[in-house]
C-alpha cells in the first residue's frame, strides 16, 4: 500500500499522517472482528465433526454387530 503524504511545516502533514493512521486502525479493527468471527465458526465446526465422528463410530459398531 504506497501512501504519500505531503510536506507540512515541520515535516509530513500531520492531517494526512492522522488519516493513514486512523484508517490503518480501522482496517485492523476489522480484521479483529473477521478472525473472532471466523475462530468462532471454526470452533463450531470442529465440534460438528467430533459429533459426527462419534456417530460414524456408533453406526460402524452397530454394522458390525449386525454383520456377524
Amino acid at each position: 500500500m504506497a501512501v504519500k503524504f505531503r510536506n507540512g511545516l515541520l515535516g509530513f502533514n500531520k492531517d494526512d499522517v492522522m488519516k493513514y493512521v486512523y484508517s490503518v486502525k480501522e482496517i485492523e479493527i476489522k480484521n479483529n472482528e473477521k478472525i473472532a468471527e471466523l475462530q468462532s465458526e471454526a470452533a463450531k465446526l470442529s465440534e460438528e465433526l467430533q459429533s459426527a465422528n462419534a456417530s460414524l463410530s456408533d453406526l460402524k459398531a452397530e454394522n458390525a454387530v449386525m454383520s456377524q
